[in-house]
């Protein structure tokens, strides 16, 4: 009797067998072997998690963080409904962070960060859910904290081969912005500040290819797109 083991299985039956594993389980599948952790990496953020249109966003619940697979092109890859071809878009609780009340998160290049739901945090969190993850940022200085309600951005440098990431933050209460720098672990206060007339809403950044992008309104109402490196306005810059 012919002995099949995983090793010897065509590469299409396991890169169906990966797409099923939950996200926060592909750490140890990765270190099974070379081969698998490129197809897992192909399979989630390369040609063909893009050629399949398929993604794998994260959203809040009732302040607990959850993985969504998505299709973008609809619950069904074609007329015919056929269950073969149905993509799974059931929202699951990240249960290695069920423990974690979080008020915002921001996702940038397969990391994400979290804001605790807590106005005396001392902390930010930044998970790396590919590899199971995690790492504590602490305030600048020692009396200060993260507000649930603050102003956040996540991006990166635009090196492609050692990419630095960077988070932006401000608080609501007219705090200044400061910026923190992976690389060097460290925070630094920034001396410039936008349009006095432009309000930056909190949870409304998203990054972009490591830029970060605001929705922003000014007095008059008028709603803007704001860019930068991190922010801008029309009279002054913010720059990672």
């Amino acid at each position: 009797m012919t002995t099949t083991t995983m090793a010897n299985l065509p590469l299409v039956l396991v890169e169906d067998i990966l797409s099923r594993v939950p996200m926060t389980s592909l750490r140890a599948i990765r270190l099974t072997c070379k081969t698998w952790n490129r197809l897992l990496k192909n399979q989630i953020i390369g040609k063909k998690a893009a050629t399949k249109n398929q993604f794998l966003g994260f959203m809040l619940i009732d302040f607990t963080i959850c993985s969504m697979r998505f299709d973008l092109r609809g619950i069904s890859n074609n007329d015919d409904d056929d269950d073969d071809d149905f993509i799974d878009q059931s929202v699951k609780e990240v249960s290695e962070l069920y423990e974690f009340s979080i008020s915002q998160i921001f996702h940038c290049d397969g990391l994400l960060l979290c804001v605790f739901n807590d106005t005396s945090s001392k902390t930010l969190m930044v998970c790396n859910m590919y590899l199971g993850q995690t790492r504590m940022i602490k305030a600048r200085q020692l009396f200060d904290r993260f507000s649930k309600s603050g102003v956040y951005a996540f991006g990166y440098d635009d090196s492609e081969e050692n990419r630095n990431h960077k988070i932006l933050r401000n608080e609501t209460n007219g705090g200044g912005y400061e910026i923190y720098d992976f690389r060097s672990d460290s925070w630094r206060l920034l001396d410039v500040a936008p349009d006095g007339d432009t309000n930056f809403g909190e949870k409304l950044s998203l990054s972009l290819k490591g830029n970060a992008y605001f929705f922003a309104t000014e007095e008059y109402d008028e709603t803007l797109l704001v860019d930068g490196e991190t922010l801008y306005s029309r009279e002054s810059r913010l720059r990672a």
